[in-house]
C-alpha cells in the first residue's frame, strides 16, 4: 500500500521535470563520464559526502519553514524511499550518509505531521516505514528522530491503542528500548507491557551484553514504575527474578570488565528504585486490608522481602559499609552496602511486623549481617571504638612477688 502511495506521488509530480531530465541526459551522453556526480565510498569522496549532508539540511529547513505541504515539495523527500523499500541493501552504501538521510527524512516528516498536513493513514504508513526499515539501535541520530516523530504522533492522538501495542512490540524486537519506554509511558493499557514480557526477560537475562540492552530495559522499567504505580505487580511478575539477579551480579562485581564496572552504581541504583517502589506499593495496600487477614498480608509481604533481603545481604557482605569497608574484595564500594542497609531501616520503620517475620526466615549468617548493618545505619555508620586493651596477668610474676612479701 505504501509503495502505491509513493508511486502515485512520484507520478503526480514527475511530469514537471521529466522533459528537463531527459534533455540533460541526452546532452550529457557525449560528455566525459567523469563529470557525472557519483559517490564512491571506497574513494572517501569528501565533496560528495559534504553535498549529501548539505542537501539533507536543506530539505529539513524547507519542510520546517514552508507552510502547508506542496506535493512537488514532497517528491525529493519521498522519491528515494521507493528504492529503499524495494531493496534495503542498496541503501547500505555508507552508514554515516545512511544515518544522515534517514534522520533528515524523519525530521521532515515530523514537521509535516506537526502541521496536520497529511492524512493520518498516510502518516501511519510512513511511521511504519520509519520504524521497520530505519530504526536501528546503533544509529543514535535516526533513533532520536523517530522518538521525536512518535512523540508528535502521540501528541496529535494519531495512534490507536492497538497501534501503540503493535509499535511497542516492534521497537522491543528491534532493541530500541528508549522508544519502547516512551510508548509504555504514554499508554494506559498494561497489555503493552505484558505483550513484550518475553522480549524484556530475554534482554535482561543477557547481562553480559556489552551494548547494555539489559541496562536500558532496567532503566525503562524503573521509569515506568514511577509513572504507572499500578503496573508494579505486573513488572515484578515479568522481571522480578531478573531484577534481583542483576542486583546481585552488579552488587558483587560478578564480571571483570571495564563496562561492567562502569555501570555498577547506576545498575544497582535502578534495581533498588524498583525494589523500593514495589515495597511502597505493597505497603500502600495495607490500609485496605481487613483485620482478619492482616496477619496473612504481613506474612506474604515477609516472604517477598526475604528474597530481596538475601540479595541485599550478599551485596553488603561483598562491599561492606561506610564504617566497615571490605577491602579484601576487588572493586568493593561501601556506598552499595550503605544503600542496602538504608532499605533495611526503611522496611523496619514502615512495616515492623513483616520485618520481624522476614528476619526470622533468614539463616544465622544472613541475619547477623542484616542486624549489624541496621545497627550501623541507625548509628550513622559511626566507627565503633575498640575495647580497651587489658593488661595480661602474669601468674608466675604474681606468685613470686607474693612469696617475697
Amino acid at each position: 500500500v505504501l509503495e502505491k502511495i509513493l508511486h502515485k506521488w512520484v507520478d503526480d509530480t514527475s511530469h514537471i521535470n521529466d522533459n528537463v531530465l531527459d534533455g540533460e541526459m541526452k546532452n550529457n551522453e557525449d560528455k566525459d563520464t567523469d563529470t557525472n556526480f557519483e559517490y564512491d565510498p571506497d574513494k572517501g569522496d569528501e565533496i560528495s559526502i559534504s553535498l549529501v549532508h548539505q542537501a539533507c539540511k536543506f530539505v529539513e529547513h524547507a519542510f520546517e519553514t514552508t507552510s502547508g505541504t506542496n506535493m512537488s515539495l514532497l517528491r525529493p523527500l519521498l522519491f528515494p524511499l521507493i528504492s529503499i523499500q524495494k531493496n534495503a541493501a542498496s541503501f547500505e552504501f555508507d552508514r554515516s550518509i545512511r544515518a544522515q538521510v534517514i534522520t533528515s527524512y524523519i525530521r521532515a516528516l515530523t514537521h509535516i505531521v506537526d502541521r496536520d498536513a497529511l492524512d493520518n493513514n498516510i502518516v501511519k504508513s510512513l511511521l511504519d516505514l520509519s520504524m521497520s526499515k530505519f530504526t536501528l539501535k546503533n544509529e543514535e541520530s535516526s533513533s532520536t528522530a523517530v522518538l521525536t516523530l512518535i512523540e508528535c504522533c502521540l501528541a496529535k492522538d494519531i495512534l490507536t491503542s492497538k497501534e501503540k501495542l503493535f509499535y511497542t512490540k516492534q521497537v522491543g524486537m528491534s532493541g530500541n528500548w528508549t522508544i519502547w519506554e516512551l510508548l509504555c509511558l504514554k499508554s494506559s493499557n498494561v497489555g503493552v507491557l505484558v505483550a513484550c514480557s518475553k522480549l524484556v526477560c530475554n534482554a535482561m537475562e543477557n547481562f553480559k551484553d556489552e551494548q547494555g540492552q539489559h541496562l536500558s530495559v532496567l532503566s525503562a522499567l524503573c521509569n515506568i514504575s514511577k509513572i504507572h504505580g499500578d503496573w508494579v505487580p505486573v513488572i515484578l511478575s515479568i522481571s522480578g527474578q531478573q531484577i534481583t539477579s542483576l542486583f546481585h551480579y552488579y552488587g558483587t562485581n560478578y564480571l571483570d570488565s571495564a563496562t561492567f564496572k562502569k555501570n555498577r552504581m547506576s545498575a544497582c541504583s535502578n534495581c533498588m528504585k524498583v525494589v523500593m517502589l514495589s515495597f511502597q506499593y505493597m505497603v500502600s495496600k495495607a490500609g485496605g486490608v481487613l483485620p482478619e487477614v492482616k496477619a496473612q498480608f504481613d506474612a506474604d509481604l515477609a516472604s517477598y522481602l526475604s528474597v530481596i533481603f538475601e540479595t541485599l545481604v550478599s551485596v553488603i557482605t561483598y562491599n561492606g559499609l561506610p564504617n566497615q569497608q571490605n577491602d579484601s574484595n576487588a572493586g568493593a564500594d561501601c556506598l552499595l552496602g550503605q544503600m542496602c542497609s538504608q532499605f533495611f531501616v526503611h522496611v523496619l520503620r514502615a512495616s515492623p511486623t513483616s520485618f520481624k517475620l522476614c528476619v526470622g526466615n533468614l539463616n544465622d549468617t544472613s541475619r547477623s549481617v542484616l542486624e549489624s548493618s541496621v545497627r550501623a545505619a541507625l548509628s550513622g555508620y559511626a566507627v565503633q571504638p575498640s575495647a580497651p586493651t587489658r593488661k595480661k596477668l602474669n601468674i608466675k610474676t604474681f606468685v613470686s612477688s607474693r612469696n617475697k612479701a
